[in-house]
């Protein structure tokens, strides 16, 4: 964006803070630092590069917690050595990299998941048929029938979870 003004929603999206900070420290709170055209004069708001680095700043300092009075100070002191040792104009914000599967392999995962998944169900359901005689509650063997019958459950409700059955 070298050279070319920018409008108040560009420059809070490139510095990531709200638009109405952007009108609020550019109206109010450190209108005289800025250029006319960030201040509004004339209707529409501009932006120069300028004006996105001191903005860039004060929001450096204001997330650093900065007292209001310090802030001014070193303002004050960059505007009469106009404007040199201001921070560098900041990057634009990039967009995440999400990596892209293609479908056919997506297809072919979910698939050979879901295989797995009923291969396990199948051989929890097998366990399960082991201690299928009567055992009563209590008993011995009663435990292994709980924990396998809970195990074959949850292995079901998973699956059907993750494979929007």
């Amino acid at each position: 964006m070298k050279g070319q003004d920018m409008k108040p929603g560009e420059v809070a999206t490139l510095l990531g803070i709200a638009r109405s900070t952007v009108t609020l420290w550019t109206n109010n709170d450190f209108k005289q630092y800025f250029t006319p055209g960030a201040q509004g004069g004339g209707g529409n708001r501009s932006f120069t590069e300028q004006d996105v680095r001191v903005m860039n700043l004060l929001k450096t300092l204001k997330a650093s917690n900065t007292p209001a009075e310090q802030i001014h100070q070193q303002l004050q002191q960059l505007q009469a050595d106009d404007w040199q040792g201001l921070p560098d104009m900041p990057q634009a914000q990039s967009v995440a990299h999400v990596p892209v599967m293609p479908t056919a392999a997506a297809d072919a995962a979910m698939s050979m998941q879901q295989r797995g998944y009923l291969r396990e169900i199948q051989i929890l359901n097998e366990q399960l048929d082991h201690f299928r005689v009567p055992f009563p509650r209590g008993s011995p063997e009663w435990n292994p029938i709980v924990r396998v019958s809970f195990s074959v459950l949850r292995k079901q409700h998973c699956y059907e979870v993750r494979m929007n059955v």
